[in-house]
């Protein structure tokens, strides 16, 4: 009878140390994927950010055309934060004097 109890102890404490060991494997994958996409959704970010400075700077320069009222409405925000920028610089420089 202590043998059988042995062995059931023995069974229960191994199938916890695997069922935590699946664990323990299976959040590391997750982990693993979620730094990857963190890595790919910053690429993404740095791309179109990019790609929005590329697209401004030829919308400025009139070498794009794009007939779309959000454009506009965005580059007007853009406008609007560069000069506010400009503006806080420039008050900067002076409290600096």
């Amino acid at each position: 009878m202590a043998s059988s109890n042995h062995n059931d102890w023995k069974g229960r404490v191994t199938s916890v140390l695997q069922s935590c060991q699946h664990e323990i494997t299976r959040t590391t994958s997750i982990g693993k994927k979620m730094f990857t996409a963190s890595k790919t959704n910053g690429c993404l970010h740095e791309a179109l950010k990019d790609l929005g400075a590329l697209a401004l700077k030829d919308l400025r320069d009139d070498k794009l055309k794009w007939d779309n009222p959000n454009v506009a409405e965005l580059i007007d925000r853009i406008c609007r934060c560069e000069n506010e920028l400009c503006k806080i610089e420039d008050d900067v420089k002076e409290l600096k004097k």
